[in-house]
């Protein structure tokens, strides 16, 4: 199967660097998901160290995320992506909100990640975003850990 960048994602030599450290960083986080579920996942990013102050749109991040998911060996999860673009949104200063939502589809549970800052959301499409009673990961101990897989 041939992945292709989305139609409207441009990428350039300048933004390689930053797209293998993101394609990386998905490998990371869905290992770490996998092994070590959600509570020791969410523990281990929580506590990595700040950033340098680097001006960084938030968007951008999102995009490099997007992009580098579709070149993984694997498919990745919201989860993951999500758990990634709120790390490094956290990391660089930015008050993000990892968000989870639910619904119910037919005779099952169907369950979404996405990232919001100030008020928008960052990786995924709102239309889809609203179809889920969404709620804050605040205590992820509290939710089994392979949950999300």
């Amino acid at each position: 199967m041939e992945r292709v960048i989305p139609v409207g994602d441009e990428v350039s030599w300048r933004m390689l660097p930053a797209l293998i450290i993101a394609w990386l960083g998905l490998i990371w986080v869905a290992g770490w998901l996998r092994w070590r579920g959600l509570a020791r996942t969410w523990d281990r990013l929580a506590r990595m160290p700040a950033f340098p102050a680097t001006p960084v749109e938030p968007h951008h991040l999102a995009r490099l995320v997007h992009i580098a998911a579709h070149y993984l060996p694997f498919r990745s999860t919201c989860l993951e992506r999500s758990l990634l673009l709120w790390t490094w949104l956290r990391r660089r200063g930015y008050a993000a909100e990892l968000r989870l939502g639910v619904c119910r589809h037919s005779s099952h549970l169907q369950a979404h990640a996405w990232v919001e800052y100030a008020g928008n959301i960052l990786n995924t499409d709102p239309a889809h975003a609203a179809q889920y009673a969404s709620f804050d990961l605040t205590d992820p101990a509290a939710l089994p850990g392979r949950l999300w897989s």
